[in-house]
């Protein structure tokens, strides 16, 4: 297991990673050897399933759009791909291990990282948006089983945190963050 402190990941490099897709501009962080994108992703694709949180489009600029599964796995421009399981634990390692609880609390926005994770809240599978401002879910490419697949789900409210080993029905939102390859 690789460990750093945290000053040493505040010295990493920033940086922007711009879509040539639709223009918009991202902010970018190294992490240990990863490149991340800082930003929940906002592109809007031609096809697939995903959302506004509440439908409201003004959330997109903020939150980025929250992505079935399936398109999820899709929507990332060349250079870039939707993380892994054994990526994020490797990001996570950065920071004390998947079992440490400052381990998430530095990846979420104004903690150590630069990460920035937002509470982005999720849409649930009949179409409802719930914990806008509480909770947040990352989805990664790594399938549970048929109907499910891993995400990172950092849960706000209790100063909790509950990883990977956490998965979710492939219909429901929720945001993407990429990895550069």
């Amino acid at each position: 297991m690789m460990e750093m402190s945290i000053s040493k990941i505040n010295a990493q490099t920033t940086g922007t990673f711009k879509d040539s897709r639709d223009g918009k501009t991202y902010k970018t962080i190294k992490i240990g050897n990863q490149i991340w994108m800082a930003e929940n992703l906002a592109y809007k694709p031609s096809s697939g399933n995903y959302w506004s949180y509440d439908d409201d489009q003004s959330n997109v600029t903020k939150y980025g759009y929250l992505y079935d599964w399936e398109t999820a796995k899709k929507v990332a421009p060349k250079g870039w791909h939707l993380l892994t399981r054994a990526e994020f634990l490797i990001l996570l390692n950065n920071f004390g291990g998947e079992e440490d609880r400052e381990a998430y609390n530095v990846l979420l926005k104004k903690g150590e990282s630069n990460f920035n994770a937002l509470f982005a809240g999720y849409r649930h599978h009949m179409g409802s948006y719930s914990n806008k401002e509480r909770d947040t879910g990352l989805w990664s490419a790594t399938e549970s089983n048929p109907s499910l697949a891993w995400n990172c789900f950092i849960n706000g409210n209790f100063v909790s945190k509950r990883d990977m080993r956490f998965y979710n029905h492939k219909v429901v939102g929720l945001s993407v963050r990429l990895l550069k390859d």
